[in-house]
């Protein structure tokens, strides 16, 4: 059973609006010290599945070349701080329900467990209940999410 996480993320020439929304929602909350916010749409696949496969699905199905990077399984450690947001256990996903059918339509046909959630990498000086804040205000909906915090190495 392999375990695959593929992010996706904004070219560097590429406006990226929901990256610059949310650095303004993160000011409009008071909180000064922020000096970037870049935003990953996250995707990880769990199954008996080949890393070819997951590259054809990842460029297939899930990016646009033009506008769009792809990293599949990331090993290093963001300089930053990192809020990853999924759903909760038992609560729908509809994305990851749309890319098991379209994997199917790619006539992969195996079993495999899709779920998908967003990546923040933060980057300024930010207080710890500063980044909570943030998580728990803007980032998710604690009602129907969960978001994990990793600090890196410099902010």
């Amino acid at each position: 059973m392999s375990n695959y996480k593929i992010l996706i993320e904004h070219k560097e020439n590429v406006f990226d609006a929901e990256s610059k929304r949310t650095k303004n929602d993160i000011i409009d909350l008071g909180i000064k010290g922020i000096k970037s916010v870049k935003v990953f749409q996250i995707y990880e696949i769990k199954g008996d599945i080949l890393l070819q496969e997951i590259e054809k699905i990842s460029n297939d199905l899930l990016l646009d070349p033009i506008t769009q990077n792809i990293i599949i399984n990331p090993d290093s450690k963001d300089s930053g701080v990192s809020v990853e947001v999924y759903y909760k256990s038992g609560v729908t996903d509809a994305v990851a329900d749309t890319v098991k059918f379209g994997i199917k339509d790619m006539n992969i046909n195996k079993e495999l467990d899709v779920r998908t959630g967003k990546k923040y990498l933060l980057k300024g000086k930010l207080l710890s209940q500063n980044i909570k804040k943030i998580a728990e205000k803007i980032l998710s909906n604690t009602v129907v999410q969960e978001y994990k915090i990793e600090t890196g190495k410099a902010l």
